[in-house]
């Protein structure tokens, strides 16, 4: 028996993998899925360089959700730092750069009620995902006291260009 994906039904914008168990072929067609995937490294310090204290910058690059959840831990610039990773890796996944229609809040870091990340697209990057066939995605984050990482898979219907 070979593996299979399984997807829950998701609101727009809001796709979690289930599982990373793929199958090598589409039920119908044939076509295989594609999995697209993106990592990125903050280092914390540097990130505390650049961004500290201005917060013109902060909401420039952070929707106002993740500035709360990050300003309620102790120290916030890891968690921000962490999120950060999040929209690097998020935009190597899709296989673009930010550009005059994408907007770093564009992509945005929620919460699943279990407490598990979540990669929101909005606007240009959620247009960008379904343009790739994006089906699904999953992120994964973790930081130390030197540096964030952040993991993104996207699950991509085959039949997409």
């Amino acid at each position: 028996m070979g593996a299979r994906a399984t997807l829950r039904p998701t609101p727009l914008g809001r796709v979690a993998l289930r599982t990373l168990a793929l199958p090598a072929k589409r039920a119908s067609g044939g076509r295989a899925s594609a999995v697209q995937v993106g990592i990125d490294l903050v280092e914390i310090a540097k990130f505390r360089r650049v961004f500290g204290g201005r917060q013109a910058l902060l909401t420039s690059v952070f929707t106002e959700e993740e500035l709360r959840y990050s300003r309620t831990k102790r120290p916030a610039h890891p968690h921000l730092a962490a999120r950060f990773a999040a929209k690097e890796a998020t935009l190597k996944a899709l296989g673009t750069g930010l550009g005059s229609r994408l907007s770093f809040r564009d992509i945005e870091v929620s919460k699943e009620f279990s407490g598990a990340p979540r990669l929101v697209l909005h606007g240009a990057a959620l247009d960008m995902a379904r343009a790739r066939g994006v089906v699904a995605s999953s992120l994964s984050l973790s930081h130390s006291v030197n540096y964030a990482v952040a993991i993104v898979l996207f699950l991509a219907d085959g039949a997409a260009p």
